[in-house]
């Protein structure tokens, strides 16, 4: 009997440790919880950042996580590429893929300079639950660095992750100057090019999308007009103010660049700092056209760009710096293919050129500057903002008219009606709001899960659909039908079938349901 008693005692010693630095946890609701490094203090964060910390010191280091929401199609390989990408701009020192107690990242060490002050930064980057998670260690000279390192090392590997429970914060709003007085008003559709028909189904449950006639909304009867009352001249109406027309900016993230002056004072990421104080320059070594790439984040409307591009170098022996030639792209595919055109034209030497562009789908811009106003060798512009007009939001993907039948696009089953085993049964529905790319298409990709009435999955199938196309001209509309067949024996009861809709351009998702009742053979 003398094991028992010697066990309780140290069993308690172990755990003892861990309950104290469980209770020293800071946990943020974007999905990770962390031990802060000793000496640093939990500070304010915003946007991005889910957790900061700041050391001692009127200058401290800083310990701070980003997330980001990424793509579902994102995979861990290309945000490590994005990674590299991103901190490429500065001399990268050590470059690894390390496996630690809290999971894969990649490991990048990076020298930089800062108002004449050598630093340098670590960051780790890892992909969880869909998020992406950089840990960075800011804010240090070379031996500060090392003094923290191994602290910042025990920082990331004693992370833990979670499932977020915040929403994406969004970007602060900016001051915008006022608008010049517009009327409002919502472009002319433009009609789309005929879709073209899809396949049947081969005897499998994998069919596509077949578009088929929308039934037509009755229009409305216009109210009649009231009977004036008599009087001998009718006061006329008074003409109606124009109602000044809300935008919205647009958060930019620089992703690639082909040249910059040098990486603080000139730096390519001063385009989309928020200052026209400051500014990007290019290299001596490269000539025009010079080509930038930014993400919004996900796919937003772009409809106003602006730029500054009153430059201060214009005077001297930098007359002629500023940027001229431009030409903007936008994409929903990637930040390197499926561009078309935004706008394109000729700046002049001032701030707040604006620039109006039909409204447009895009997740990606990518800017060109093609010329600038005479200098031999430089070009310069300060700033790029991108606004959308708050008058026209981008409607959200949603599913209409979802149905089970017994006919493919046929009416949804009476209550009391059965399917037996072996019969064939139609999930129909109309996907609403799908994001059309720069070619006018859409991208919509499906999956289908089986439950029984305890909500248990009996049978998953991941994109059943996966279609691009041109949606049709209206009247027509886009239509899903989508088969499953009742095996032979299978159980009576109440079903449900769950559609799960994703809009691959829009990067939104929705879902639906539908009852069925399996009967006796």
């Amino acid at each position: 009997m003398a094991k028992p008693s010697l066990a309780l005692p140290l069993l308690l010693l172990c755990v003892s440790p861990v309950a104290a630095q469980d209770a020293a946890r800071v946990r943020s609701p974007r999905g990770v919880e962390v031990t802060p490094p000793p000496g640093f203090q939990r500070a304010e964060a915003k946007g991005n950042t889910a957790l900061r910390f700041v050391g001692e010191g009127d200058d401290p280091p800083a310990v701070v996580i980003n997330v980001m929401k990424m793509s579902p199609r994102t995979s861990e390989k290309s945000l490590f590429r994005l990674a590299r990408t991103i901190l490429g701009r500065s001399e990268v020192l050590a470059d690894e893929t390390v496996e630690v107690e809290s999971g894969r990242y990649q490991r990048l060490d990076v020298a930089t300079t800062h108002e004449g002050r050598e630093l340098r930064q670590r960051c780790y980057v890892g992909l969880r639950n869909g998020y992406g998670y950089w840990f960075f260690l800011n804010n240090t000279d070379p031996k500060a660095f090392e003094t923290h390192a191994p602290a910042f090392e025990a920082f990331v590997k004693g992370a833990s992750y979670f499932q977020p429970t915040a929403p994406e914060p969004e970007p602060e709003p900016e001051p915008e100057p006022e608008p010049e007085p517009e009327p409002e008003s919502s472009p002319a559709p433009q009609a789309s090019p005929e879709a073209a028909p899809s396949p049947e189904p081969q005897p499998s449950a994998s069919p596509g999308p077949a578009p088929s006639p929308a039934q037509p909304s009755a229009s409305p009867t216009p109210s009649a007009s009231p009977t004036p009352s008599a009087s001998p001249k009718p006061s006329a109406s008074p003409k109606p103010k124009p109602k000044r027309r809300a935008w919205e900016r647009l958060p930019l993230r620089l992703l690639s660049f082909d040249s910059e002056y040098d990486p603080d004072r000139w730096a390519a990421r001063n385009l989309v700092d928020g200052s026209a104080s400051r500014g990007w320059c290019s290299s001596p070594a490269k000539e025009a056209p010079h080509q930038f790439v930014f993400d919004l984040g996900r796919p937003r409307e772009v409809s106003r760009l602006v730029f500054d591009a009153d430059c201060p170098e214009e005077e001297g022996e930098y007359a002629g710096v500023s940027a001229k030639g431009f030409r903007v792209e936008g994409s929903l595919e990637g930040p390197a293919k499926g561009h078309k055109l935004l706008a394109e034209g000729e700046l002049t030497k001032k701030n707040d050129q604006r620039v109006d562009v039909r409204p447009t789908q895009v997740r990606w811009l990518r800017l060109t500057l093609l010329s600038n106003h005479g200098h031999a060798t430089l070009t310069e512009l300060m700033e790029l903002r991108a606004y959308a007009s708050s008058s026209a939001p981008s409607p959200g993907l949603r599913l209409d008219r979802v149905r089970i039948s017994k006919l493919k696009n046929g009416a949804a089953v009476a209550q009391g009606v059965s399917f037996r085993p072996g019969q064939r049964l139609w999930v129909n529905f109309k996907p609403r709001g799908l994001t059309r790319n720069a070619e006018g298409k859409t991208w919509l990709q499906v999956d289908l899960v089986l439950e029984d009435q305890q909500k248990r999955s009996l049978m998953r199938r991941e994109q059943v659909v996966d279609h691009v196309s041109v949606p049709p001209k209206r009247p027509l509309s886009p239509f899903v039908s989508i088969y499953l067949d009742v095996p032979a024996g299978f159980p009576p009861g109440t079903y449900t079938v769950r559609v799960l809709a994703r809009d691959g351009f829009g990067e939104r998702s929705a879902a639906a349901r539908a009852t069925f009742v399996v009967a006796q053979r």
